[in-house]
This record gives C-alpha cells, sequence and structure tokens, in this order.
C-alpha cells in the first residue's frame, strides 16, 4: 500500500500483511512534484520512481494496483512508464484540473490495456470526462464495467 496520510495507521495495525510506504511517487521530472503542494506544514516523505520502489520491494508482477495520487497520476504515466508491463489491472481517480484524461488513456492503451472511462456515479463517459480510469490487460472489464472475479491469495 503506498500512501502518504496518516489516516490509515489505526487500521493497518489489524492488518498485517499490508505494509505501509511513506514515500512519493515521481517520474524524475521536475514538474512531477506539483502534487506534493497537498502535504501539510512540516511534513516530508522520500522521492521514488515506481520501478525503483518495485525493486526495492522485489514486486516484479501487480495483479491489481489502485492509483489515487491526487494528480500526480499525470506524472507517474508520463515518463519512464516501462513498469506498467508488470501490471495487469488499474483503478484510478483522475484529477482532470492537473491534466487531460485522454493523455493516461493513450498511454495505459500504448501499454496494450482495454480502458473504460467512467463519471463519478460509475457511468461510462468519454475520457475528456472521465473522474475515474479502469484499465485491465487480463480481460478484467465487461461490456464497459470493471468486474471483481474471485481468486485465492
Amino acid at each position: 500500500l503506498f500512501h502518504s496520510g496518516r489516516t490509515w495507521d489505526a487500521l493497518l495495525e489489524r492488518c498485517p500483511n499490508i505494509v505501509l510506504i511513506r514515500k512519493a511517487l515521481l517520474d524524475g521530472q521536475p514538474e512531477s512534484a506539483a502534487y506534493l503542494r497537498s502535504l501539510a506544514p512540516g511534513d516530508s516523505l522520500e522521492l521514488t520512481t515506481m520501478p525503483a520502489l518495485m525493486a526495492a520491494h522485489g514486486v516484479d508482477r501487480v495483479s491489481f494496483m489502485k492509483i489515487d495520487i491526487e494528480g500526480g497520476e499525470f506524472s507517474l504515466l508520463r515518463h519512464d512508464n516501462a513498469w506498467l508491463a508488470a501490471v495487469d489491472n488499474i483503478a484510478m481517480e483522475v484529477h482532470r484540473d492537473v491534466g487531460p484524461a485522454e493523455a493516461l488513456v493513450g498511454s495505459l492503451r500504448q501499454h496494450g490495456f482495454d480502458v473504460v472511462c467512467t463519471d463519478d456515479f460509475g457511468r461510462p463517459v468519454a475520457p475528456r470526462d472521465s473522474d475515474y480510469v479502469y484499465a485491465s490487460r487480463t480481460g478484467a472489464l465487461k461490456s464497459g464495467i470493471p468486474v471483481l472475479k474471485s481468486f485465492t491469495a
């Protein structure tokens, strides 16, 4: 679980199989730090890239990735995104005030994902109107709606 907030601490105490990593994901480009403005005064985070984070934790495959990084999704997918080849499914909140969702959708499609965009109510919409993007390379999108398949851990 990659999250920068403190609100998860109590929950994580009850979930020993989840590890909180307090780092900010960047793509190595200076403009990528813009989303860090949401940090509280005095807070700081170590910066890293997705490839470095995956390597540091021995992750070579990601079945499901949730991306909710307050506008940082644009920089995360803009540069150095070869790591997407190791990801099967993505659910992502989109902050259209930071950038065009079409860029996110294009990047995901270039990496072999089927993509569905929805509004806040889960209705399929054009990429330019999306609040959420769902992407899968495993067939987990059915009739334009993301579906959960049962699995064993």
